[in-house]
């Protein structure tokens, strides 16, 4: 049994995080931390440890720290393992926020960063790196595009990577693969992603962070289209 108190979620009268419904205390229950600064959590994860000790809650695993930006090493990986187009995406749970005063920072940073790994890797041609899109404009992106098969990344995804449809999709125009922040995609996004065509699929046993999944999935198209050869 596992608990998460969630922006607006309250104490109930034991003194437990309360989910409002008057259920009683959560004392004693499991909790797992994973947090990400750009240069030091050591403040951020103190401050978690003084709220759930007052909790009385119980840690369960290790916590999970990450430091530095996340997205560089994925797109650095992506673009040396062909990707022809980077689409940024604000989801829900994204740690970078793409608002109006530092998203054209963020893209110029981005796009730097596209054509130096493209010169590394000695591509004939660098990646397209399109306008940054909520998950209203993604899905409306997948519904524009009919003739792309769209990938969601979901370890809830009934079809894994390794099911015989997989062969199929060699025979597509064109693939685009959607990888979800470091906080995972949410039912929701889920949903709306699906409706507008995208097909969730399930890339491994395991839970892969997002610098890990994307070039993960690239390196497995790549071998499913043929391009290794």
């Amino acid at each position: 049994d596992s608990t998460f108190l969630q922006v607006g979620g309250a104490l109930d009268d034991s003194g437990g995080a309360g989910d409002g419904s008057g259920g009683g205390s959560t004392a004693k229950r499991p909790y797992g931390l994973w947090v990400h600064g750009r240069y030091d959590v050591t403040g951020a994860v103190r401050a978690v440890g003084s709220i759930v000790q007052a909790l009385d809650w119980r840690q369960a695993a290790e916590v999970l720290e990450v430091v530095g930006d996340v997205d560089d090493a994925a797109l650095e990986s992506a673009t040396e393992l062909g990707v022809c187009r980077v689409v940024p995406w604000q989801a829900e749970l994204s740690i970078v926020h793409l608002r109006a005063e530092r998203a054209a920072k963020t893209m110029g940073k981005w796009e730097s960063l596209l054509a130096t790994a493209a010169k590394q890797s000695r591509r004939a041609t660098w990646p397209e790196l399109a306008p940054w899109v909520d998950t209203a404009g993604l899905a409306e992106l997948i519904r524009s595009e009919p003739g792309t098969l769209w990938l969601v990344l979901h370890e809830s995804a009934n079809v894994p990577w390794s099911s015989r449809e997989v062969a199929a999709w060699g025979e597509q125009e064109h693939v685009a693969v959607v990888v979800g922040p470091e906080g995972g995609i949410s039912e929701r996004e889920l949903e709306a992603l699906c409706a507008a065509g995208a097909r969730p699929v399930r890339l491994g046993a395991t839970v892969m962070r997002s610098s890990t999944a994307g070039p993960a999935a690239l390196a497995a198209l790549s071998a499913v289209l043929g391009l290794w050869d």
